[in-house]
């Protein structure tokens, strides 16, 4: 397909103006990721350090799956049996944008009012409504292309891309923002504008209608179909998924025949899961504060932008290898492979200890810099490569019924790795390690990903071997 017909498959879409509203609320939800290191380290003060936000990302994170898990569906369902059925999905979804929009502009208000007290439970607010609004999202996407499980795959997933893009886009406006000398406010102000347009889009156009003519040509390639399967997390955000349901289709095998080890599968992608979000959303609130310590003195007033710069190419590095692999290799790769990325994790992170010892303090942060993009290359396929392993060795009626669990793994990551780093960090363990905390959990973090992930190659091999077996006693 040339970039011709795709731009002519885009404009015969019938929903693309939804669409656009949709990568709104994604964007400004990445472009908060991204620039949530810099942020905290403006609303850091004497009263309130860095360290002392650590427990907002536990009660974000409990907020969210709660949200998710409970009042989602609950949502949905009242919607479509009201009056107004999918128009009042629409105005729901419109109404939780923004409120989102709402929240980002009071952000810096509550941060002066009431410091990290104020702030950690802020943040409740923002997991109920980036969950529920997630999970209409992700319905109405489902709608789009309701007949085609392909290019459906393929829609979903560019809301994946889109959030890839808000986090690249985060430090930006963060540089922006201090080049410009203006205050916070700013910074979460273009956030609010961002999410206020996506707003304004889904008040301003209908809901999808699952009828099969809303399925035009958009992306309708047969050899293009590569792509992250729609009920699964996102392996940028980790918010990306749908619920299993007659749009995606039920699962109609018995539950009781699912094998021992297919089920141990599932838990270790689960556990993959956990850490690799944990690391993610640890790295983008702290990894700044790291980068900040170890800067030379040198560079003087430009510290603030040359560490939002590193940011910027972190979050790169790991939106273009996410991109990459699942484009050209997401097929090709076996458990051994994911093995050895987690293994090259490993060595980008003990780089990243050693760098101002053999380099010293001017050259070694640009070392720095190359374990951090390397770490992000190598981690970022990581969670994408799992899925594909339950994709290979486990029935996708399984893999329908656990994508919830791998989501509620993503959670449990974002609610624990952060305030682990938060803790060592601060003063509360009695030991304030500081900054360099962050390094070590990240280590720790990364070795328990090597290790999990060798299990998973041996009990891929395994499971393999076991369905060779299968196929030999149904031939004979």
């Amino acid at each position: 397909m040339t970039v011709a017909d795709t731009i002519r498959a885009i404009s015969s879409f019938r929903w693309k103006g939804q669409m656009v509203g949709y990568w709104a609320l994604y964007l400004s939800q990445g472009a908060f990721l991204g620039s949530f290191g810099p942020a905290l380290q403006e609303m850091s003060s004497k009263r309130d350090s860095v360290a002392d936000y650590n427990p907002a990302f536990a009660l974000h994170g409990i907020a969210a799956i709660i949200s998710a898990g409970f009042f989602g569906d609950v949502f949905i369902q009242k919607c479509m049996k009201s009056s107004l059925g999918r128009t009042s999905l629409h105005l729901l979804l419109g109404t939780l944008a923004f409120l989102l929009a709402v929240w980002y502009f009071c952000m810096p208000f509550v941060n002066q009012y009431g410091g990290h007290q104020w702030v950690t439970f802020y943040m409740v607010i923002k997991g109920f409504l980036i969950a529920i609004s997630n999970v209409v999202i992700n319905k109405c996407v489902a709608w789009t292309v309701s007949d085609n499980p392909q290019v459906k795959r393929r829609v979903v997933n560019s809301l994946n891309g889109a959030f890839a893009c808000g986090t690249i886009l985060g430090p930006l406006i963060a540089i922006a923002v201090r080049w410009t000398k203006l205050q916070l406010v700013y910074l979460y102000g273009a956030l609010a504008a961002i999410a206020l347009v996506g707003s304004i889009l889904i008040y301003a156009t209908e809901c999808p209608q699952p009828s099969g003519e809303e399925a035009a040509s958009l992306l309708r390639n047969e050899d293009d179909l590569i792509s992250v399967p729609p009920t699964l997390p996102s392996p940028i955000s980790g918010g990306v998924f749908l619920h299993v349901s007659k749009d995606l289709g039920t699962a109609t095998i018995n539950p009781d025949s699912y094998n021992p080890t297919s089920n141990f599968i599932v838990l270790l992608v689960m556990l993959i899961a956990t850490l690799y979000t944990g690391i993610q959303v640890g790295l983008a609130a702290f990894l700044f504060q790291y980068v900040e310590s170890v800067m030379p003195l040198s560079v003087g007033y430009a510290t603030h932008a040359a560490c939002c710069i590193i940011m910027f190419l972190f979050w790169g590095a790991l939106a273009v290898s996410y991109a990459l692999f699942t484009r050209y290799l997401f097929t090709k790769l076996q458990p051994l492979h994911f093995f050895l990325l987690a293994v090259l994790c490993v060595l980008s992170v003990v780089s990243m200890f050693y760098c101002q010892d053999y380099y010293g303090p001017e050259n070694g942060i640009y070392a720095l810099t190359i374990s951090i993009v390397c770490y992000a290359t190598f981690i970022s396929p990581l969670f994408t490569g799992s899925v594909q392993t339950l994709i290979e060795f486990v029935s996708d009626d399984l893999l329908a019924r656990v994508s919830s669990l791998l989501v509620f793994g993503c959670f449990c990551g974002e609610s624990f790795v952060p305030v682990l780093m938060g803790f060592f960090m601060g003063s509360y363990s009695g030991s304030a390690f500081g900054p360099s905390a962050i390094v070590y959990i990240t280590f720790v973090m990364t070795v328990m990903l090597m290790l999990v992930s060798g299990l998973l190659m041996y009990m891929g091999n395994k499971r393999i071997a076991e369905k060779i077996r299968e196929q030999k006693l149904t031939e004979k």
